[in-house]
């Protein structure tokens, strides 16, 4: 079994917003393997302060979400940038086009 791309606290980026022109990060929390795949434990989320009256501590008791990603929804930062690059040239060359088409530019109104 290969090594893992990524360890515990590195910083990655989701493959499916950087495609559509987004960075969202996400630090690794933990890994595992499950059926030869590498398999990456994600927290969202955190305490979440709540009146006194609900709970004395003022902390909800359900704090964190855990979410599992396989290696391959995940990307560098250095992999994540040309991906957004793409999808927002092709964002302006949409925008360009629907100037030209409807005589849009310098000095129109």
């Amino acid at each position: 079994m290969t090594n893992p791309k990524y360890k515990v606290d590195d910083i990655v980026y989701l493959r499916s917003s950087a495609v559509i022109g987004f960075l969202e990060t996400a630090k690794i929390s933990g890994l595992h393997t499950h059926q030869g795949q590498w398999i990456y434990t994600i927290y969202a989320g955190g305490p979440t302060v709540v009146p006194n009256s609900t709970y004395g501590d003022r902390k909800s008791l359900l704090d964190k979400t855990t979410m599992y990603f396989s290696e391959s929804e995940f990307v560098s930062l250095c992999e994540a940038l040309p991906m957004m690059r793409a999808h927002l040239q092709d964002r302006l060359n949409k925008i360009d086009a629907a100037i030209e088409i409807n005589g849009c530019g310098p000095g129109t109104t």
